[in-house]
């Protein structure tokens, strides 16, 4: 499991690299054979990587420290939800451990019996992967906010865009304007 978890993470990390690093050919201006990226397309790049490699740092570096907090807390939770779900793992492990051997010295101190510390240990290995995943994604989701925040931040919003509903009564047309 630990392997597969593993592997999983290091080929989301280069994926996300790759993803960062790569430009399309409609950000990259071509002048006298050398490839020059925009200055938008630096700003999108430089904000991912931020984001990537030190959490909330994309949401700051787009002017948006509001959300920093955010993502802080949300991943503080999810690691404390990981060390409570790891503990309790471990401790019923080690109880089942002292319930199963023959050692008279090693005793259970909890009031379960062996197929109930089974079962615990189960939940929170269940709950500890979850919570693993869950701070994978929160930190993948902020990567997300942050790209998608320096892609929006030249967006055309001019007060020349104009949606409007309209009817016609006697055609019975209906719908949304849009103009720009």
């Amino acid at each position: 499991m630990h392997r597969s978890l593993f592997f999983v993470l290091v080929s989301i990390s280069f994926h996300v690299f790759a993803v960062a690093s790569g430009l399309s050919d409609s950000t990259t201006v071509h002048s006298e054979n050398l490839e020059f990226k925009s200055e938008q397309a630096m700003r999108v790049h430089r904000t991912t990587m931020w984001a990537a490699c030190l959490p909330g740092a994309g949401q700051i570096a787009n002017g948006k420290i509001w959300k920093a907090p955010i993502v802080w807390g949300a991943m503080g939770y999810m690691a404390d939800l990981l060390v409570f779900n790891v503990r309790e793992f471990r401790s019923s492990k080690t109880y089942l451990v002292a319930e199963l051997d023959d050692d008279p010295l090693t005793t259970n101190p909890t009031a379960y019996n062996a197929f109930e510390l089974e079962e615990r240990a189960v939940f929170y290995r269940r709950n500890r992967d979850l919570a693993v995943l869950g701070l994978l994604g929160v930190h993948l989701l902020s990567i997300l906010d942050a790209n998608v925040d320096a892609h929006l931040m030249d967006f055309d919003v001019g007060q020349d865009l104009k949606a409007s509903l309209f009817y016609q009564p006697f055609s019975g047309q209906a719908g949304i304007r849009l103009d720009w």
